[in-house]
């Protein structure tokens, strides 16, 4: 008895620790909220980056953090925030409109294009293309194996296993273009200007200078840059100090 009063005890500290972390974060994302109001943008994203230094990570967080650095007049970082908020919130009309809206304040207009079939595979999230496939599959097996145990023929299990196979490959289909296009990282300047050079070093040619708010796939780190593929089809080198990973 004694044992299990000291579990429930450790038990109810923890949730309150718990508790208060999360009162705390919401204090604080309000607090930012405010600033933002206000006109305070710098101050709102001094919060907004505080909350993410303590794991927090929503779509809401990191709109508000790009709306905060539009505002500031940092461009590239407010691409970025849009570019993760649509990650975790694919298909969201307001990130995406907010997205084309803030690209229009970029020097070099060309942007990474969308995956093929974004408009099926941005209606969920990897995470969620998985789950939904893992359930059409465990349901599939089970109506297979429910005909062979029971020895049924009807009409109703027939239609049932056909739906749920055809069902599962759709979302099988979804959950696999969605990995192929998420599993290349994709990255932003977030510098003025970044030279786009022919190897990781500084004493090789600077093919083209980007500017703030490019993005790009990343193909490579090594050391201090990221080998990338812009837009227009050009390969080449960017510090890491000079970008950022979506």
């Amino acid at each position: 008895m004694k044992k299990l009063f000291c579990f429930f005890l450790i038990l109810s500290f923890l949730f309150a620790i718990s508790w208060g972390k999360e009162n705390a974060a919401v204090k604080t994302f309000r607090e930012a909220n405010r600033l933002y109001d206000g006109q305070n943008y710098n101050g709102a994203a001094q919060l907004y980056e505080k909350l993410m230094e303590e794991g927090v990570r929503t779509p809401a967080l990191y709109y508000n953090l790009a709306s905060a650095y539009f505002k500031s007049k940092e461009t590239g970082k407010s691409i970025l925030y849009l570019l993760r908020a649509r990650k975790l919130s694919p298909g969201d009309e307001d990130v995406e409109g907010n997205l084309r809206f803030v690209s229009q304040f970029t020097l070099d207009k060309g942007n990474l294009t969308s995956p093929p079939l974004a408009f099926f595979t941005d209606q969920l999230t990897l995470g969620q293309w998985a789950f939904w496939a893992s359930i059409l599959y465990f349901l599939l097996i089970g109506l297979i194996c429910g005909r062979i145990w029971f020895k049924s023929r009807t009409l109703l299990i027939r239609s049932g296993i056909w739906l749920a196979g055809i069902l599962f490959l759709f979302l099988a289909c979804g959950f696999y273009l969605r990995w192929s296009w998420e599993k290349v990282p994709q990255g932003v300047i977030l510098a003025r200007e970044a030279a786009v050079k022919s190897g990781p070093r500084d004493d090789f040619v600077t093919q083209l200078l980007g500017h703030e708010g490019l993005t790009f796939q990343i193909l490579e780190e090594r050391e201090d840059y990221y080998e990338v593929l812009l837009p227009n089809g050009v390969k080449g080198w960017v510090k890491k100090e000079e970008a950022a990973e979506v």
